[in-house]
């Protein structure tokens, strides 16, 4: 008997680390941050933080509902950026007008996440191959709809939405994350949808046997995505105040990162917004240190995803230790 409650506190305390691991890791970097740079910690420098944060953020978000699905999704980037692009065309046609650029780009989003999710599951192929090839296609469609040039944003809505702050310290843009962290906690955990994106993730073929339509949930899955990739695009030329191709960024490579450095497994099935959230924070924390520290830009993303791996693989041991065990 005391055997098995000692085995049950060692598995507490197991399940508590890696619980709050991301949690320990964000803690230790803001405080690092905060010793080597005393104006780190000054509102200003806290606002600019939640800034970069947001879109990040948003676009983890989508990647965390596709993991959590059992699937994976490499359009991120290049899909933020065909949103930007081919909103801010429309958004220009439109004279200037801030509301049709949202509109545009989250349709342009979800269209680019509907198509990733018809041919996943229509065609039974393999995600990774799907939307690593559909973030090509997105690369020359952005290409080609920009033909080389910038497009101005000057709507005092998105303008505003980019550099505005309620109180004078909360970004709009980190609150617009709070949002839709919100809504996607609702779906995840209100609705058929999300029940089934854990489930899916979790297994499959049970899904399947039980009757459930899971091709019609797994392309919801890749819309919400890409509705996710959509507002990214919108929180990031509001803030650059520029659209070109080139805002797809390192989207890709952080918003997977932050959502798996948050605690959503890459095998499916498990997966928290709140996790994913401080994820995002880990990855801009770990580029401003960077830039604190005067590492030059060219070695800045290998440094970066050296790091990244690093957190990863300390994750990755505690979870071993903890399958080792049962």
């Amino acid at each position: 008997m005391e055997k098995a409650f000692a085995w049950k506190d060692r598995q507490n305390i197991k399940n508590s680390l890696k619980r709050f691991v991301p949690v320990i890791i964000f803690i230790c970097m803001f405080a690092v941050l905060a010793v080597y740079n005393t104006n780190f910690l000054r509102p200003q420098s806290i606002a600019n933080l939640l800034m970069q944060v947001s879109a990040v953020g948003v676009v983890a978000l989508g990647a965390m509902i596709t993991l959590i699905s059992g699937g994976i999704d490499f359009t991120a980037g290049y899909g933020l950026s065909l949103s930007g692009v081919a909103a801010g065309a429309i958004y220009g046609a439109s004279g200037n007008n801030g509301v049709i650029l949202i509109l545009s780009a989250v349709a342009i989003g979800a269209c680019v996440g509907l198509v990733n999710g018809v041919i996943i599951t229509r065609l039974n192929l393999h995600p990774f191959i799907v939307t690593l090839a559909m973030m090509s296609v997105c690369q020359g469609m952005s290409t080609m709809i920009a033909e080389g040039k910038k497009i101005e944003i000057t709507s005092e809505y998105l303008l505003e939405l980019g550099s505005g702050k309620l109180f004078g310290f909360l970004p709009f843009s980190f609150l617009t994350l709070m949002l839709i962290a919100f809504l996607m906690g609702a779906v995840m955990h209100r609705t058929r949808i999300g029940v089934y994106t854990y489930a899916m993730g979790g297994n499959e073929d049970a899904v399947i046997y039980s009757g459930i339509n899971e091709k019609v949930y797994k392309t919801l899955v890749y819309v919400i995505a890409g509705v996710c990739y959509g507002i990214g695009a919108i929180l990031s030329v509001s803030q650059v105040t520029v659209i070109t191709p080139n805002i797809s960024g390192t989207y890709l490579l952080d918003g997977i990162a932050a959502a798996v450095i948050g605690g959503t497994s890459l095998s499916g099935g498990k997966g928290k917004i709140s996790g994913v959230i401080i994820g995002a924070f880990i990855i801009i924390l770990i580029t401003t240190l960077l830039t604190f520290l005067g590492v030059p830009s060219l070695l800045r993303d290998a440094v970066k995803g050296a790091i990244i791996i690093g957190i990863l693989l300390l994750d990755a041991f505690i979870n071993g230790v903890s399958l080792r065990e049962n």
